[in-house]
């Protein structure tokens, strides 16, 4: 499996008295970089894969929106951006 740089990440920002989600953790990161990022959305859940508990297996893409994609594994959801050297980084998530 091959590792990915870690890019920065500037928070993680659990937000769960305010979530409309019902009770959801939620995240976002701050990228360095929207570049050097996985091949497809699922590998680079999997190198995102640790913080928190997140899911090293069983990713799939279950929804697609403006920005990129959503990613489910668990009761955890990623989203993942393309990025213009046509790579793929998370840049937020939740577990509910």
């Amino acid at each position: 499996m091959r590792t990915l740089p870690v890019l920065a990440v500037l928070w993680l920002l659990p937000l769960t008295a305010a979530c409309d989600l019902g009770g959801c953790d939620q995240f976002a990161v701050s990228l360095a970089s929207d570049r050097g990022g996985a091949a497809s959305p699922v590998a680079a859940a999997e190198a995102y894969a640790g913080p928190g508990d997140v899911p090293s297996t069983g990713w799939r893409v279950v929804d697609e929106d403006a920005t990129g994609v959503e990613l489910s594994a668990g009761d955890v959801t990623l989203h993942a951006v393309q990025g213009p050297d046509s790579t793929w980084q998370v840049d937020s998530g939740r577990r509910c």
